[in-house]
């Protein structure tokens, strides 16, 4: 009669480990698989650390050893290859020529609706627009925000040398 019973209603406990260990392997693969990915994404970030890093603002900016950051890609594209130029060459693109007022002030306005409150865009606008006052305020705001970042003290401390000439 016992025998009877197990094959009409409930499995043998083995047929309950054989289960779970059946529904365990998927997960289990989950699990290695994530421990794995993680594994590589940290060796790659690694092996290319960015080249500098600021707070601007809200924003972080994660520049890499060519100068580019993702965070430029949605400003238009002379002020982009402008702030990729500064951060890969550690300079701020200073006015030598003298521009007129009219065009100074159109590429300042253009310059600061693309800012959208950065003090990396703000200044470097401001640098080469020859306003130099402006450029260094707000490099030191851009200083404040990243005072071990080494980049941002040199633009500022650029901008103040010219400053003082």
């Amino acid at each position: 009669m016992p025998d009877r019973l197990r094959t009409q209603g409930t499995p043998p406990p083995e047929a309950k480990d054989a289960r779970f260990f059946r529904a365990a392997l998927p997960l289990a693969g989950l699990v290695a698989l994530a421990v794995g990915g993680c594994w590589w994404w940290i060796t790659f970030h690694q092996m290319r650390p960015p080249m500098a890093e600021l707070r601007d603002g809200r924003r972080r900016i994660v520049i890499d050893e060519r100068g580019e950051s993702g965070s430029f890609r949605s400003l238009p594209q002379p002020i982009r290859e402008a702030l990729v130029e500064t951060l890969r060459t550690g300079t701020v693109p200073l006015s030598t020529e003298a521009r007129s007022s009219a065009t100074t002030d159109a590429e300042l306005q253009q310059w600061s609706r693309a800012a959208g409150g950065s003090h990396l865009v703000l200044g470097v606008a401001h640098a080469r627009a020859g306003s130099l006052d402006d450029a260094a305020r707000e490099f030191e705001a851009l200083v404040k925000e990243n005072p071990k970042s080494p980049l941002a003290r040199q633009l500022l401390e650029q901008v103040k040398s010219q400053r003082a000439r």
